[in-house]
């Protein structure tokens, strides 16, 4: 039985992001590099979305099965844009 990894993904990150809140609030870590670098977030993932079609075609293998969620097998991905005043 396949692991899901969308589950595991989605996991990890919503700890990243509590972890960086918690700093920020209790011990004010500064967070102005995720206004500049944010968009390397949305770059990677869009990677990650390439590259499973990819190594399908190469196996044979069907893997979408495995992984449901945003920016899958086709399905777009919205993207979050801040502006600034």
């Amino acid at each position: 039985m396949p692991q899901p990894l969308g589950s595991l993904v989605g996991g990890v990150l919503l700890i990243a992001v509590g972890l960086m809140l918690f700093a920020h609030t209790m011990f004010r870590v500064p967070l102005e590099w995720l206004a500049q670098w944010w968009p390397l977030a949305s770059l990677a993932g869009r990677v990650v979305g390439l590259r499973r079609p990819a190594c399908e075609a190469a196996t044979g293998e069907s893997r979408r099965d495995e992984f449901v969620g945003p920016g899958s097998h086709g399905v777009p991905t919205a993207a979050i844009i801040p502006i600034r005043r």
